[in-house]
């Protein structure tokens, strides 16, 4: 059934022009094409990871944080711990090929971008003896993104072809930029003396140009501009080369014959850079990474490639004979950069003049802006916890987020005392609109209590979620194949709901799960070839289970947005008896006092309301405590009744069947209803219009709650929970 929402907006034609004034000013301020006024945001020591993987073949190296007084050629002031690490391997690394990998729109480009310019500004080359004319040597970087490579082109051999062009006209431009200085051009020209040439050890770019002072080495060479020298340079390599590939190897090595100009502490005097190679086709990547590794190991010219976590372990696992090293971007939280964001805007409303607000308007969004800021300023804080949980790593996330917290709210613009009630800026976030319900196809919000192909309530993502999240620090991760294996013992589910939450939890604008080393894993799973793909939990997914699923606005939201239906849950008084036996029999065999066991949990589940008796009300106002609490608890029992005996099933699957540890050994649901409950306790304490009946009703439910999990986890005490119990019961005993 679908609830209907009565009265599920406060939305105005008054608050429309409010909204509609200042949507400019919001965009501006969280604007996600650029950093804006406030510019780069350097890295701090709380997010700097403090240890990073390299990999070199099979072997992990572990680096050691980089410490202030370290010797670098670049000055240490104009850079956070992160932007240090990342100069410092560029300077230092045993390889060449550098992947700088993290979450969709964690702000990777970003960081390259900044790294790429300081290394431009900063760079002191007071050693390159080969240019001894000048003491600051500006350092060749070539730049190439992908975005504005394949935006119309779909067929795989065009895109790389398209690469192989597009690396062509800029490895050519940054040829004739570089060779027109006349103290390259020199010193090159000496390098190509025949008698110097032989002289070369391990310099792979003297085959290539052996023969090039005998046709280009006139008479009228020394009277040439460099400029003109190296245009004649390049047209002789197009006619020596039968293909834009060997044309393409030919120039690198121009650029491996500069290189060893450098001395080898200052390595990042040469740097490629190649962004959002997350666009392309997983082939293309694996093509392209493959490609450039084969260069970068012939020139030992130095390149980086932001990718993706996904795109990384798709490469990773490739089979590939890559080398390359890995610096995991650790950089400010979105958090973090949304109330930096709202901190520049307050001190220098100056730069913001031209939008010209209305003065009423301004002074009430400055207000919100203010809250907002006081809320995000605590880690601890529920709306800091919620943008947290829906962002994880993705600053670009936050950033949309933080647009919906003023241009979505339902609450009038003008109401102060509204400001500091966090559900209602939460509730902004988790809408599409302000006169609308959270969208099932949020491009930024997952609900985790649905299956998105029925649009029904399913328990399956949740599922997924905590299997992973029990997981995630173990040795050994998961296979795609053991997750499915673990979720066709709670339940029957069907390969159609499998690949479907899958591909939900897994989807790019809000990633919860991620696989690494391979594209479809609806073709494993139909091929039962599941085994060899990794499946992890992301932070986002982590902060679903930890924060969002114990949040009261959150679920609201989720509950009211489902079509719900007792199909999914499929909780027959014949499947209650068989889960029982099962689970009882096996109990027995370890301990006789476990006779009585099967009694208890029919009592257990007869104590909860027939499953069948889907008592929602027809409609909810969520304005009403009295239709909202009801609603939200009767929903709670429905999920800790499928929780409980999924959890049996699986226990006893578990004890008999599997050869390794359970992945589950909590009740998902029974974490839920503690910390919810805690929270209702005191909006029903609040509340004088709420009857004493609610208080008994949300009592009983931990109280069973509390049984089922002694139950069935033998030896599991949910010391929370009977606080949370003995807190109700001192209340109604009043």
């Amino acid at each position: 059934m679908q609830i209907q929402i009565i009265d599920k907006t406060k939305f105005d034609h008054f608050n429309s022009n409010f909204i509609l004034e200042l949507k400019p000013l919001v965009e501006k301020i969280f604007s996600t094409q650029d950093v804006t006024h406030i510019g780069y945001q350097m890295s701090t020591v709380k997010n700097f990871a403090k240890k990073y993987e390299y990999l070199k073949g099979e072997t992990v190296i572990q680096f050691a944080d980089i410490p202030e007084n370290a010797n670098l050629h670049i000055p240490n002031k104009h850079l956070g711990p992160t932007e240090k690490f990342i100069l410092e391997t560029i300077k230092n690394a045993p390889y060449n090929l550098l992947i700088i990998s993290g979450s969709l729109g964690s702000g990777k480009t970003t960081i390259l971008k900044y790294i790429l310019q300081h290394i431009k500004s900063h760079i002191i080359c007071e050693k390159c003896s080969q240019f001894n004319n000048c003491s600051l040597h500006k350092p060749i970087i070539l730049n190439l993104d992908f975005t504005a490579l394949v935006t119309d082109i779909s067929n795989e051999v065009e895109v790389f072809t398209a690469f192989l062009e597009r690396f062509n006209l800029v490895l050519e431009a940054k040829l004739k930029e570089t060779f027109a200085d006349d103290t390259i051009m020199t010193s090159f020209e000496r390098k190509l003396n025949t008698d110097y040439i032989y002289k070369i050890e391990n310099s792979t770019w003297k085959d290539y140009f052996a023969d090039l002072p005998e046709i280009l080495f006139k008479n009228d060479w020394k009277d040439l501009k460099s400029k003109e020298k190296i245009r004649l340079i390049i047209e002789w390599i197009k006619k020596e080369t039968n293909s834009i590939n060997r044309k393409i190897e030919f120039m690198l090595q121009l650029f491996a014959a500069l290189r060893e100009d450098f001395p080898k502490d200052l390595q990042g005097c040469l740097i490629m850079a190649f962004d959002n190679i997350d666009i392309l086709k997983a082939n293309n990547q694996k093509q392209i990474v493959s490609y450039l590794s084969n260069c970068t190991k012939n020139t030992k010219i130095i390149t980086i490639i932001p990718v993706r976590l996904t795109t990384y372990g798709k490469i990773n696992n490739s089979g590939g004979n890559h080398i390359f090293g890995v610096i995991q971007h650790a950089g400010p939280t979105p958090a973090e950069i949304i109330n930096s964001r709202i901190q520049y805007y307050l001190q220098n409303k100056s730069f913001y003049s031209s939008f010209n607000i209305k003065s009423e308007y301004q002074h009430y969004f400055d207000l919100q802006l203010e809250q907002v800021r006081t809320f995000l300023s605590t880690s601890e804080s529920r709306l800091n916890k919620v943008i947290s949980g829906f962002a994880g790593h993705s600053i670009r996330r936050g950033l949309v987020l933080a647009e919906r917290l003023f241009l979505q709210n339902n609450f009038p613009f003008n109401d102060k005392d509204l400001f500091k009630n966090q559900n209602l800026f939460i509730q902004s976030i988790l809408k599409n609109s302000p006169s609308s319900l959270m969208k099932i196809d949020d491009r930024h919000i997952s609900n985790v209590f649905i299956n998105y192909e029925t649009k029904r309530n399913s328990f399956l993502c949740l599922r997924i979620l905590q299997i992973l999240s029990q997981n995630k620090n173990q040795p050994k991760k998961f296979s795609l194949h053991e997750l499915i294996t673990d979720l066709l013992i709670f339940h029957p589910f069907t390969t159609d709901s499998i690949i479907s939450c899958l591909q939900y939890l897994s989807d790019e604008h809000k990633r919860l799960i991620f696989f690494l080393g391979h594209d479809s894993f609806e073709n494993m799973i139909k091929k039962n070839s599941s085994q060899e793909c990794e499946v992890e939990i992301t932070l986002a997914g982590q902060l679903y289970i930890e924060n969002l699923i114990t949040d009261l606005t959150y679920i609201q939201e989720c509950f009211l947005s489902i079509d719900w239906s007792i199909d999914e849950i499929a909780l027959s008084s014949e499947l209650i008896d068989q889960a029982t036996q099962e689970f009882i029999y096996d109990e027995i065999e370890k301990n006789t006092k476990s006779h009585t066991m099967e009694l208890f949990l029919k009592n257990m589940f007869n104590k909860i309301e027939d499953i069948y008796d889907f008592d929602f009300p027809d409609n909810v106002n969520l304005h009403l405590s009295t239709h909202r609490l009801p609603f939200i608890r009767k929903v709670l029992r429905v999920l800790l009744i499928q929780d409980a005996l999924q959890m049996i099933r699986y226990r006893f699957s578990n004890q008999n069947d599997l050869n390794r540890p359970a992945a589950v050994d909590t009740f998902i649901v029974g974490n839920m209803i503690t910390s919810l409950a805690t929270s209702v306790f005191y909006i029903l304490k609040s509340d004088s219009v709420i009857k004493e009946e609610e208080f008994s009703n949300w009592y009983n439910l931990c109280l069973i709650t509390h049984e089922l999990e002694m139950a069935i986890i033998s030896g599991r005490k949910n010391y929370d929970l009977e606080k949370v119990i003995m807190l109700y019961n001192k209340q109604l005993n009043l």
